[in-house]
């Protein structure tokens, strides 16, 4: 069973994996990904990156968890296919220096 939540609270339901998506200019919730964690679920952060600003501040408060670096995957942030591949394009870069994953968005995916 896979719970997908926007973190902003912390369910106490018996799931397999917590998938928490997250965008960096939101209010990051911290307590509620460390009560998870501290919990012993399994949790996996799914982070719409679109600048070098969200990943600095996602790298800021990404420093405040315990969480494998391969539980959390970077998504290319973009309203349109050019947007997200210009995106993409700059996190796959990232992601090999940093140590994270790569997410697909399937939306842009399915459009080529």
């Amino acid at each position: 069973t896979v719970i997908e939540c926007g973190g902003e609270e912390a369910p106490d339901l018996d799931a397999d994996l917590y998938s928490i998506s997250i965008t960096p200019r939101r209010v990051w919730p911290a307590e509620n990904i460390n009560a998870c964690v501290s919990a012993g679920r399994i949790v996996e952060l799914k982070i719409y990156i679109e600048d070098e600003i969200d990943l600095r501040e996602t790298l800021i408060a990404l420093s405040k968890h315990d969480l494998p670096r391969t539980a959390i995957y970077f998504l290319p942030a973009g309203e349109d296919l050019e947007s997200y591949r210009g995106n993409a394009a700059f996190l796959a870069g990232e992601c090999l220096k940093y140590g994270f994953r790569l997410g697909e968005r399937l939306k842009f995916t399915l459009e080529e």
